[in-house]
């Protein structure tokens, strides 16, 4: 499935307030919070995951970590939604380390009401380009 406009946001998980939609067939932006149960804080995430940026051993290895031995088991599990699925896994991997913070607040609401901001307000404008439209 090729789509010019990003898909709706969807709320994939009520407890970290993700929210995730599809750019491209590989592509995705997501948005989330992680918190700190040391310090107390809640940090909010955005980024984009380009499926093809990711070799496949290293996909695998994320993948390990919630439970899946195989790209395979993932499609026959979620079917259409694998990629999305997949994304997922990598943003959550990676956000606490390797993508740059959109903010720190110091509760759960004010968390939520970013997310809500931010998704209201790119609507239409995705993180990053899309990557198939660069690449071909």
């Amino acid at each position: 499935m090729k789509t010019s406009v990003p898909s709706e946001w969807i709320l994939t998980d009520e407890d970290t307030c993700r929210y995730s939609r599809q750019l491209s067939e590989d592509s995705f932006e997501l948005i989330a919070f992680v918190t700190y149960s040391q310090v107390r804080n809640f940090t909010v995430y955005a980024d984009t995951v380009c499926l093809t940026d990711y070799p496949q051993d290293e996909t695998l290895f994320i993948l390990q970590f919630y439970g899946y031995s195989s790209i395979n088991e993932v499609t026959a599990e979620h079917g259409s939604d694998s990629n999305m699925i997949i994304a997922e896994c990598i943003f959550e991997h990676y956000a606490d380390f390797a993508v740059e913070p959109i903010a720190d607040v110091l509760t759960e609401a004010e968390a939520r009401a970013i997310i809500q901001d931010y998704i209201t307000d790119t609507k239409g404008a995705p993180l990053c380009p899309d990557s198939s439209k660069a690449s071909g």
